[in-house]
């Protein structure tokens, strides 16, 4: 006649073993009777005042994620504030694969009419959430942005935030660059498309270079197209949770690789994690909010 979870946690209860008080309908499972939560703690990391248990039947609607519980919160009686226990150990600061920058936690959001940067969703501006110091509009729920396939499991609280990215390319004068790529020569923009006639394609993503504006290099047939010259050195992807690394390195019959994201065989530029993920250029240029002309009325995102 009870729920089959437990009062405390909410987790099932091992039909085989778990105390129970028929008076109050009252279940305990097994790992909260050998380790049960602290009546009362202090817990800067969660809110600044003393938080304490209380270990009943309640719907309520905790302020760390803005999603609803329905038993046992920790409270502040001071501040009317109710916390899943789950929420308590969301971490300060962390790097999510949707956004460029750290996010951080926030008790109160405070954006109004915003929209989770994940799932695209509304948050409630009253409650807390992940939210971006450089892009003061950008906010993200605390169970989207700690979900498994967009956080890497690390906080950086406390860790030195790494040094901005190394530019791909040293500017010359106003239509001569010196790219990464291309260590050996300098490389020329051409805006008229004469090399369009010549069959020639990009280095980096293997198209033609067609009539789009290019580098071209001043002393040997290497080009790039204007667009791919500009490509990140380090950028975060929806389909990695840790950054990726634009590699340039010389591509060949041989250096023909598996991209992660299209499943198609590429000797492109690749961004690539030495462990975890290599996907080409074009894929890894993709970013959120993604805007194609098959659908020009709205932008796309990825689904997980």
């Amino acid at each position: 006649y009870f729920d089959g979870k437990c009062r405390l946690c909410s987790r099932k209860v091992d039909d085989r073993l778990f105390y129970h008080c028929s008076s109050c309908n009252f279940s305990l499972d097994m790992r909260c009777v050998i380790d049960p939560p602290p009546q009362s703690l202090l817990d800067s990391k969660a809110h600044d005042h003393k938080l304490t248990l209380l270990p009943r039947l309640r719907l309520f609607t905790c302020n760390a994620c803005g999603l609803e519980g329905d038993r046992s919160p920790y409270i502040c009686v001071q501040c009317d504030f109710m916390i899943h226990q789950a929420c308590l150990e969301l971490p300060r600061l962390i790097n999510i694969n949707r956004h460029e920058h750290r996010v951080s936690r926030t008790s109160v959001l405070g954006v109004v009419d915003s929209v989770c940067g994940f799932c695209r969703q509304k948050v409630d501006w009253t409650c807390g959430g992940y939210s971006c110091h450089r892009c003061p509009s950008y906010v993200v729920h605390s169970k989207c942005a700690t979900r498994k396939d967009v956080w890497n499991g690390k906080e950086v609280e406390g860790v030195p935030e790494e040094e901005d990215d190394i530019e791909p390319y040293v500017v010359i004068d106003d239509n001569t660059i010196h790219h990464i790529s291309h260590k050996e020569h300098y490389l020329r923009l051409n805006v008229d498309g004469l090399h369009y006639k010549d069959n020639k394609w990009c280095r980096a993503c293997i198209q033609p270079i067609s009539l789009q504006s290019f580098y071209g290099c001043m002393d040997c047939d290497f080009v790039l197209h204007q667009n791919c010259a500009e490509f990140p050195t380090r950028k975060w992807h929806v389909l990695c949770n840790e950054r990726l690394t634009l590699d340039t390195s010389v591509t060949s019959e041989a250096g023909f690789f598996f991209c992660g994201a299209c499943h198609r065989m590429s000797n492109s530029f690749k961004y690539k994690h030495e462990i975890l993920l290599t996907i080409d250029v074009r894929c890894g240029s993709i970013s959120e909010p993604f805007f194609h002309s098959s659908h020009p009325y709205h932008p796309l995102y990825c689904i997980p």
